[in-house]
């Protein structure tokens, strides 16, 4: 599906590192613009979509950094000690670099946030980590500071301290704050080929959707498997789908979205090779299931995953399929009654077993046993 280029805004070029500069004020002067530049971080929002909590938990710390630099102006203290002057600039330049990164995440577009998530909580946490080492070196017995002032660094220090480096990344977002917002949007930047790529290498944008499918309200679900369904799209990225449980959750879906479970699994294991048929073969029994009682979509889907998982998977596979009850029957039904793809697929499967039937009974008849009752006793016998 196309995507307007609106949805994509350009983001805002971020500020060269030349702009990161220590300022030649005065002490008076310098404290003004820790105040003016906290104050201003203070009045950002918080980012809505991805890494809102690193975003929420830096600006938490810059307000209170903005009652310290309040009292500090309030003291009317003239002179500081250089090594107070020094830390108090690095702050200076450590907030000029919050102010800027928390505004180039505003300004980017959805799925540049998603590719960048990692490295933007890694900067998130370096700035964190600069501010705590220096209010850990920041003079405190050379500026005269009220006790409430001096709690209240040991409190940013306790809090920069064991703040860690957290991604919060699209699934986290799709748990607890967007649900199946997220997963539209997701979906939505599939239809940009590159995009799709570029979220398919993501093993945390895999496993929201995986959860979410699994896990999440009922309003959410389809939106996530039609994501993931897109994102099956690319051959690179079924691997990970299986890695990721999709095998599984499409199994566990199969009772309450028989059509959307059975479409995803017929395109994983058609691209997924081994592995992925694998996996199937431990829902052979539902896609069975599916195959009697779906509806015409989901018993074509159900036919042309157990045609695929049969091919590759070879006798064993093809031998759990024989062994249910009836299932000549229904292939057959299918044949008759299904359209046109589901009665190719149909009849491709009952070839299969057929085929198979016959293997095992040359073999048997070498030992002098005969193995038809392997098939279901209400084997429908081809016409001669």
């Amino acid at each position: 599906m196309a995507v307007s280029p609106h949805a994509f805004p350009l983001r805002k070029r971020r500020p060269s590192a030349v702009s990161f500069v220590s300022p030649n004020l005065s002490d008076h002067r310098l404290l003004q613009s820790l105040l003016l530049i906290s104050q201003e971080i203070s009045s950002l929002q918080p980012l809505r979509w991805l890494l809102r909590r690193n975003s929420t938990s830096i600006i938490r710390k810059t307000k209170l950094l903005s009652l310290l630099f309040e009292e500090l102006l309030r003291n009317q203290a003239t002179c500081f000690s250089p090594s107070a002057v020094l830390c108090l600039e690095e702050l200076y330049i450590t907030l000029q670099r919050v102010k800027a990164l928390i505004e180039d995440c505003s300004n980017g577009s959805k799925v540049w946030l998603l590719v960048q998530s990692e490295s933007l909580a890694n900067t998130f946490h370096e700035v964190n980590v600069d501010l705590s080492t220096l209010l850990d070196i920041f003079p405190v017995n050379d500026v005269n500071l009220t006790e409430d002032v001096e709690e209240l660094i040991l409190l940013i220090r306790k809090q920069c301290s064991e703040a860690k480096a957290i991604v919060d990344p699209a699934e986290d977002n799709i748990r607890r704050e967007a649900k199946g917002n997220a997963a539209a949007t997701i979906f939505s930047l599939t239809g940009v080929h590159a995009n799709r790529k570029k979220l398919g290498r993501k093993t945390r944008v895999i496993k929201g959707l995986i959860d979410l499918a699994r896990d999440g309200p009922s309003s959410s679900k389809r939106d996530a498997l039609v994501a993931i369904l897109s994102l099956a799209g690319e051959r690179e990225t079924v691997g990970k789908l299986v890695e990721g449980g999709v095998v599984k959750m499409a199994s566990e879906l199969m009772d309450q979205l028989p059509e959307e479970a059975v479409t995803i699994l017929d395109v994983v294991v058609k691209r997924g090779g081994l592995v992925a048929v694998a996996a199937a073969y431990r829902v052979i029994k539902k896609l069975a299931v599916v195959l009697r009682d779906g509806t015409d979509r989901a018993r074509e889907s159900a036919a042309a995953t157990l045609v695929n998982v049969c091919r590759k998977g070879g006798s064993e596979t093809v031998a759990e399929l024989a062994a249910i009850p009836g299932i000549e029957r229904v292939i057959w039904e299918i044949m008759g009654m299904g359209g046109g793809r589901a009665r190719r697929k149909a009849a491709s499967l009952l070839r299969i077993l057929r085929r198979w039937g016959a293997r095992l009974d040359g073999d048997a008849m070498a030992t002098g046993y005969s193995s038809s009752s392997a098939l279901s006793s209400t084997r429908v016998v081809l016409p001669a």
